[in-house]
């Protein structure tokens, strides 16, 4: 184990996360590393006309929940720079966890949309 590093994200952190391959969208958001490798990443990206939150672990990297917390807590500084921020959490993608995590960082559950959050700017003044 390497030194646990948490900060804004890079193109380089998203190409060490996936595997040497560039991401398919850009986003803005963090990582938290492990030395030299990236084992979470997550942040928004732009998907159409709305803006996509997104969180992906490698394996074993839950258990460094204080900086996967840090590493939030970052990236949710940049939802200021938008009016309205989903977030779709599926049966593979989804953990115990995922609805108060997610909803106590201002997220809401659509109505009717089991799964679907969204976050608006004009609800959550951070």
């Amino acid at each position: 184990m390497g030194t646990m590093e948490v900060r804004y994200a890079t193109q380089a952190d998203a190409r060490n996360f996936y595997g040497g391959d560039d991401p398919i969208m850009t986003f803005r958001g963090a990582v938290v590393a492990d030395g030299d490798e990236v084992i979470a990443i997550g942040g928004m990206y732009r998907e159409r006309e709305k803006i996509i939150a997104f969180s992906d672990f490698k394996e074993g990297a839950l258990k460094y929940k204080r900086e996967i917390i840090k590493a939030t807590n970052l990236a949710v500084k940049l939802l200021d720079r938008y009016r309205e921020v989903y977030v779709v959490v599926t049966p593979e993608t989804g953990r115990p966890t995922s609805h108060s995590f997610i909803t106590h960082y201002g997220f809401k559950e659509i109505p009717g949309r089991p799964g679907v959050y969204i976050w608006r700017k004009e609800q959550c003044q951070r």
